[in-house]
């Protein structure tokens, strides 16, 4: 986390109130104030039949994306920070207010389904085991966004990858891992990770483990889940009629054989906040990772969708996305794989992530030569 003294001012005209509600929605927002608009009315929609609160964090923005929020959206919880203080942390500053019991963390450059915070609230209700779950991410033109659901970039992962095996063998459950395009988009599977541009989180999960909760929160959750049984199991029913029961990614022997003593540690307790050492990128993916740790699945759902405008604040050909894309990349592997690999086998890939990212740079830089 950075040292760098940030002033916030916060302004809501709702009254203070302690009371649980049903979904805390958070957006980050920086210099893309169209599209915070419009994704703000899209939630808006979303949150009907719900209780819900909205945050928006907006990172020292530029072009009245604040003012907007003010005028246009007064209900609005607002967190105005003086300087552009990275996704995590901005994150962070909405989730400690929050009082969902679940936390949506939505980019500004989305819209959502109407139906899509009732269903993935409704997931986690079915779902007692899940900490987390995403839907469908499709681009403007409605192509299915791979990063909707992924694997942890393991060695083997991350290798097959570089190596260019995935888009060789898309459907290999071997090679493909790393965005587990061989699952069927239209079902649901429990994954590695998903996307921080939709990502719904139950609370309970960043304080305490699946274990303990379930533990002790057995009589609440069994409420729970009485309330929501009847949906829940007419779901399933369909989808067993249908043929189309929950699938799961193929267990990562990495992850199982070489990590037991870690994850009964992390068990005790729950995944905490976002961790504020990655700027942007990566965060979602280390988080999905701790959240696993502390016993928790995370699940993807087709039922819902959201369109992505991908990268309005970074765009992805820009040589700023590739230096801050590929830094959070060797940050995951210096932060998990480290101390779990051989490190021969680390130092060799931290050599691709910074090949990459040199092909990268390259590859923009003759773009803006030929312009």
């Amino acid at each position: 986390m950075s040292d760098v003294s940030v002033h916030q001012r916060e302004e809501s005209t709702r009254p203070e109130d302690a009371s649980e509600c049903d979904v805390s929605v958070v957006i980050v927002s920086y210099n893309v104030c169209d599209f915070l608009e419009q994704a703000l009315r899209a939630v808006d929609r979303a949150t009907e039949g719900l209780t819900a609160e909205v945050f928006v964090v907006d990172n020292d923005s530029r072009d009245g994306s604040a003012a907007m929020v003010r005028s246009a959206f007064p209900g609005v919880h607002l967190i105005e920070n003086d300087a552009n203080v990275g996704f995590s942390r901005a994150n962070n500053q909405a989730i400690r207010r929050a009082r969902g019991r679940y936390v949506l963390l939505l980019n500004p450059d989305t819209l959502v389904e109407p139906n899509t915070l009732g269903v993935l609230a409704g997931f986690l209700d079915d779902h007692p085991e899940a900490g987390a779950v995403g839907g469908q991410i499709r681009g403007p033109d409605g192509t299915f966004a791979p990063e909707s659901r992924r694997a942890f970039p393991t060695p083997m992962v991350a290798l097959y990858r570089m190596l260019g095996l995935s888009r060789l063998f898309p459907n290999s459950r071997r090679f493909a891992r790393y965005n587990l395009s061989f699952l069927p988009r239209d079902e649901v599977a429990e994954v590695d990770a998903l996307s921080g541009a939709c990502m719904m989180v139950r609370r309970a999960a960043l304080r305490f483990s699946q274990q303990t909760w379930k533990r002790e929160n057995g009589s609440a959750q069994e409420r729970v889940n009485g309330s929501a049984g009847e949906r829940g199991k007419g779901r399933k029913d369909e989808r067993k009629r249908e043929g189309k029961e929950e699938q799961s990614a193929p267990a990562n022997p990495e992850l199982i054989t070489r990590d037991a003593p870690t994850r009964q540690r992390a068990n005790r307790s729950g995944a905490g906040l976002l961790d504020e050492d990655f700027f942007m990128y990566g965060e979602d993916l280390d988080w999905c990772y701790r959240i696993q740790q502390a016993g928790w699945k995370i699940y993807y759902t087709p039922e819902t969708q959201i369109t992505h405008f991908k990268g309005e604040s970074t765009r992805r050909g820009d040589r700023e996305y590739v230096r801050l894309f590929y830094r959070a990349m060797l940050q995951f592997v210096d932060k998990h794989f480290a101390e779990r690999y051989d490190p021969l086998f680390v130092r060799f890939l931290k050599a691709g992530i910074r090949v990459r990212a040199a092909l990268g740079m390259g590859r923009r830089w003759l773009r803006d030569l030929l312009r």
